[in-house]
């Protein structure tokens, strides 16, 4: 790779594929990393900052006629330096990255066995129960479940509509690793745009609902919950 790099020179068409694949790089990283970090193997880009205002930070890596021949062309000339506000919002969030996470992966799990219990709950997907059938891998790349959960409520769209509308502590929002809890109808917002098909295919069907666990206390999110669910 780095060989095929260098003899690309420093040229237009050069940078053009530098381009090219520093955007797949990034898409690769944030496809991974949404999901898990260095602590706990959870969301660094999503947690990094409490203020969940993404930014993506990192640093680009090589032996240094690969570097000079044209990244560094392409990074001097496309403006991609991270802002110093955002780097100092990323340096304050990962002060207290290990606190909140483990209290809001200690939270997601007591939900989750919570709502496996509910009579008004067809399943409930977290890694950490001994249900998902990931548990075990999950365990062994990961010291917790993580923040998410993401259950199916019986009586399809109109029962998981009742639930989020009944909510007055959860923000309704696709955002998730905040330090406020956020609820969200994945069928109608993050992947409303897909076929019904290719949402059936992933499972995600209109009953389901997905959880962003934050820092609120576990008996409040349950009552939050509880009251759309006719608890």
């Amino acid at each position: 790779m780095e060989i095929w790099l260098s003899e690309l020179g420093s040229g237009v068409g050069a940078h053009l594929i530098y381009f090219a694949l520093s955007i797949l790089l990034v898409v690769l990283f944030i496809a991974i990393y949404t999901a898990i970090t260095p602590y706990r193997e959870i969301s660094l880009i999503r947690h990094g900052n409490s203020a969940a205002a993404v930014s993506l930070g990192g640093a680009v890596l090589g032996k240094r006629d690969v570097i000079h021949a044209g990244v560094f062309g392409f990074l001097r000339t496309a403006g991609v330096t991270l802002s110093a506000f955002n780097a100092w919002v990323i340096l304050k969030g990962l002060e207290t990255l290990r606190i909140r996470l483990d209290a809001q992966s200690a939270t997601a799990l007591e939900l989750a066995r919570w709502l496996e219990q509910q009579p008004w709950i067809e399943r409930v997907y977290y890694p950490g129960l001994p249900s998902h059938p990931q548990h075990a891998l999950a365990m062994r790349q990961q010291k917790s479940g993580g923040g998410i959960v993401s259950f199916i409520v019986k009586g399809g769209k109109d029962a998981a509509w009742k639930v989020v509308d009944g909510t007055r502590l959860m923000s309704i929002t696709a955002n998730l690793g905040d330090t406020k809890t956020t609820i969200t109808h994945p069928a109608t917002t993050t992947h409303g745009r897909i076929t019904p098909e290719a949402r059936a295919a992933a499972g995600i069907g209109d009953g389901l609902l997905r959880v962003a666990v934050g820092l609120e206390a576990l008996e409040d999110l349950k009552a939050d919950l509880a009251r759309g669910l006719g608890a």
